[in-house]
């Protein structure tokens, strides 16, 4: 096949479109060696084998609601650090429970009360093995800065364990430092 001094000068402008400007010093050089390859750009982050493969770090947390509790107050209030969201859990049901929720300058509120037109009477929650049940509401707040989680019940509260041991009053407040793991 016969080529053209035209042909190849043609095929060598088009190979140089694709590649954009170049400075003077990423031009080979003659009698230089092979020029190493230029890394491809890294994957997005969901599809990146090394992140991927990293383990989650957990939150810190207290073992203190590890043993099993049973709390009953008119009004709960839980405090607590990022890691609250991995060990609480409070029904909200919307056929039930109104449930709002809003970020405020000290983190992320939510409140759960029964719906008026409900026929609830608790708003049931559980922290670890402790299980919650308030007659007017639950509130969570989930504060970064929180070092300790913090459980305030408040009227006519009752806090007991399977073995008797128990504990009553107008305001009941259990404040347990997080730990790193």
């Amino acid at each position: 096949m016969h080529q053209s001094p035209v042909g190849l000068v043609l095929l060598a402008l088009l190979a140089s479109c694709g590649g954009g400007p170049q400075k003077a010093s990423e031009f080979p050089s003659a009698g230089s060696g092979p020029q190493p390859q230029t890394e491809p750009a890294p994957a997005p982050l969901g599809q990146n084998p090394e992140y991927l493969a990293a383990e989650p770090v957990p939150s810190p947390w207290t073992q203190a609601f590890l043993q099993p509790a049973t709390l009953l107050a008119d009004r709960i209030r839980i405090e607590g650090p990022h890691g609250l969201l991995d060990h609480l859990v409070v029904r909200s049901d919307d056929e039930f429970f109104l449930r709002t929720a809003k970020t405020k300058p000290e983190g992320l509120l939510q409140v759960t009360r029964p719906r008026p037109s409900a026929d609830v009477e608790l708003v049931g929650g559980q922290l670890d093995r402790w299980q919650l049940s308030a007659f007017e509401e639950i509130t969570v707040l989930i504060n970064p800065a929180l070092q300790s989680v913090r459980v305030i019940a408040e009227g006519d509260a009752f806090w007991r364990t399977p073995d008797g041991t128990e504990k009553r009053g107008a305001r009941l407040a259990f404040d347990e430092p997080v730990q790193l793991p």
